[in-house]
């Protein structure tokens, strides 16, 4: 099963919204991973329509409907290309950390179930510092370690 973020709902509720820490692009994929959800889908990759979102943050056309950052988390580049934003990192190192999280999982579920609940245990409830992610990332590392080395 796959998921995805949007608009709804608001709030502290986990998204990509410009107005929530920048931990939550990347927390959403430990919550596919403790779920055991096969996916997130991209939705708003670069909805902007030929809009101006340098200098305006959402987008006009859809009026309060969408937040700030909602309807995209790459920006315009020269040539049509893509630039890259800092929520597109996170959310890049979150499905890095998905991909060690399922690795992990296989290995030991109960440890790694734990250690994802120590970063978030709802779409409400995650941590907001980026030390703690990184220390959480660090000890799944040590976990992977350890688990391969007994095989």
């Amino acid at each position: 099963m796959w998921f995805y973020t949007c608009a709804f709902p608001a709030g502290p509720a986990m998204n990509r919204s410009m107005d929530l820490p920048l931990t939550v692009s990347r927390v959403v994929l430990w919550m596919g991973a403790l779920y055991r959800l096969s996916g997130f889908l991209h939705w708003g990759f670069n909805y902007y329509i030929g809009e101006d979102i340098w200098h305006s943050a959402c987008c006009p056309h859809k009026g309060a409907l969408l937040p700030a950052g909602d309807a995209h988390i790459v920006y315009p580049g020269d040539n049509g290309g893509p630039w890259r934003s800092m929520r597109f990192e996170a959310q890049r190192g979150g499905a890095e950390d998905y991909e060690l999280l399922v690795q992990a999982i296989a290995l030991a579920p109960d440890q790694t179930d734990a250690l994802i609940r120590s970063v978030c245990t709802t779409f409400r409830d995650y941590v907001r510092s980026g030390e703690e992610v990184s220390a959480a990332r660090q000890k799944l590392l040590e976990l992977l370690e350890e688990k391969s080395k007994a095989l």
